[in-house]
């Protein structure tokens, strides 16, 4: 476990290089690999409130919070980090990881969950694209078919009906990013995280929400959001209780 999430620390570390202060990031690097985990979280810590959302630095504090035994905060983080930059090296590794630690015994992916987590290594904009290229292929294909039609009619080319499907598909995916980009997610981070019937920690308490919860938040108000439990569940939690993947 400790090899891995070196190796994971030495790959994504470059990849920051040029957009942080050299100085601090080399100092964290330096302390995480010399087991200086405390260090490394205080020196990361600080690097993330200037840069919040870069995925490296956010993937670097995760790996330090996790030798620290907050887990599931490690487990925000690289949600987060990935909700940032899906096709960020380490990060599908280490969530996986880290929630067949924290939720042993779930069912593995389904087909379908293992498609869509590939599928969505194209960014929201790539399949937009994808979409536009293929309805201008077939657009064009058409004007020129009919545009011939003074002359003898030529064959029609049946490869155009195999694109038809396919534009369906991508523009359906497309839509379909788009409408879940909408939806905020957040992780619970803490270890005794109640909900709570209204905005307040004095409300009622509905349950105990594990560590490293997959929530969605539906609103917010003040330093208290509304969360949905994948079971259905809504309730209140303080914000300071969630890592909330969202841009700023």
């Amino acid at each position: 476990m400790k090899q891995f999430l070196a190796i994971l620390i030495l790959l994504v570390s470059a990849l920051g290089w040029s957009q942080l202060e050299e100085a601090p990031f080399d100092e964290g690097i330096k302390a995480y690999n010399n087991k200086d985990y405390v260090k490394a979280q205080e020196l990361f810590s600080a690097l993330v409130k200037e840069h919040p959302e870069n995925p490296s630095l956010l993937f670097n504090l995760g790996l330090a919070e996790y030798h620290l035994g907050s887990k599931g905060l490690a487990l925000g983080l690289w949600r987060k980090a990935r909700f940032l930059d899906p096709n960020h090296p380490g990060l599908s590794t280490a969530i996986d990881f880290a929630e067949a630690e924290m939720f042993p015994g779930q069912p593995e992916d389904s087909v379908f969950a293992t498609l869509d987590h590939w599928l969505r290594a194209l960014p929201m904009d790539g399949w937009f694209f994808l979409s536009f290229l293929l309805f201008t292929v077939l657009g064009w294909q058409t004007v020129t078919y009919f545009a011939k039609r003074k002359l003898p009619l030529t064959q029609w080319p049946y490869w155009y009906y195999s694109l038809i499907p396919l534009w369906l598909f991508c523009l359906g995916f497309s839509f379909w990013l788009y409408l879940d980009a909408k939806v905020i997610r957040a992780t619970i981070v803490g270890s005794e995280v109640f909900s709570h019937s209204g905005p307040s920690a004095s409300s009622p308490t509905f349950s105990e929400l594990d560590e490293g919860l997959l929530v969605t938040v539906k609103r917010r108000q003040d330093d208290w959001a509304l969360i949905e439990s994948p079971t259905g569940s809504p309730g209140w939690v303080s914000v300071n209780e969630l890592v909330i993947m969202e841009r700023l």
